[in-house]
């Protein structure tokens, strides 16, 4: 493992795309067990250092990830990586999971801070090379997370870390042995979509790669009403594939809000109702 640990990322990364899911797992323990070396276990002995710890490592954090490994019972280490100060690394682990190997590797977390406010040049450029060294290694920890303090600045992890709901009951019976199972399963938005189906309206089709008139990718479709020339785009306003559809008269929305699916609902089943008639 030392071997490996020291071939360094590029190496790692060879390693992964020759041997697949073996490198992956030998990848995850190598990860883990410098997870492992960077939690303070002389602190968990006193609560005040517990809590102090913490108090440090909130900063770096998300509020979604704060919530889900650092409260409760956790042994905890936050830490600067190679004593670089714009890298901090927050390591976690609950009490509970040191019980047993599976636990840990199911439980372990790891989430690595940049600050990126005051970029300068070469110093910079080695702490943003140092930064993703680290990261293509702490990526094969199941919970890992990388953010910057610009983008906690800006509030922006949060809703990419909070957990899709799933469609409730009345949902889930509308989609049942329909085009809509296959919606749901797939898509980013399942309880919205799940909605949708509750409301009678057509399926879909999900993630569609749209194409300009040379063949080349210029962004993602969500939802797609191909008949009814109706696209559901999580992009913004202004975004090129908005612009263009808009351009060639399709009816688009690019947010899932309660009033944009309503309105949403009664344009494709009144489509559906006239078509039916």
């Amino acid at each position: 493992m030392n071997a490996t640990a020291a071939s360094g990322p590029f190496r790692w990364l060879l390693l992964y795309l020759r041997h697949g899911e073996t490198a992956s797992s030998r990848l995850a323990w190598l990860a883990i067990s410098r997870q492992f070396s960077m939690l303070d276990f002389a602190g968990a002995k006193d609560a005040a250092t517990m809590t102090a710890l913490r108090e440090d490592a909130a900063q770096y954090c998300p509020s979604v990830w704060k919530q889900e490994h650092l409260d409760g019972e956790m042994l905890l280490g936050s830490r600067a990586v190679n004593e670089e100060p714009r890298i901090q690394s927050v390591a976690a682990v609950p009490i509970g999971a040191l019980r047993d190997v599976s636990s840990l590797e199911r439980d372990a977390s790891v989430l690595l801070f940049l600050d990126d406010t005051a970029p300068n040049a070469y110093a910079f450029d080695s702490a943003w090379r140092m930064f993703w060294a680290a990261a293509n290694l702490f990526q094969f920890v199941r919970h890992c997370c990388v953010v910057s303090r610009t983008g906690l600045g800006s509030v922006v992890y949060d809703d990419l870390l909070m957990p899709a709901q799933p469609p409730s009951a009345a949902a889930e019976a509308a989609v049942a042995d329909t085009a809509w199972a296959e919606v749901v399963e797939l898509t980013a938005y399942p309880e919205e979509a799940g909605l949708l189906a509750e409301k009678g309206c057509p399926a879909p089709e999900v993630g569609i790669d749209w194409q300009d008139s040379d063949g080349a990718i210029i962004g993602e479709v969500e939802w797609l009403w191909r008949d009814q020339r109706v696209a559901f785009i999580d992009a913004a306003a202004e975004d090129e594939l908005v612009n263009k559809l808009r351009a060639d008269g399709w009816r688009l929305i690019t947010a899932v809000s309660p009033e944009a699916l309503e309105k949403l609902a009664e344009h494709l089943t009144e489509e559906t109702s006239s078509d039916g008639g």
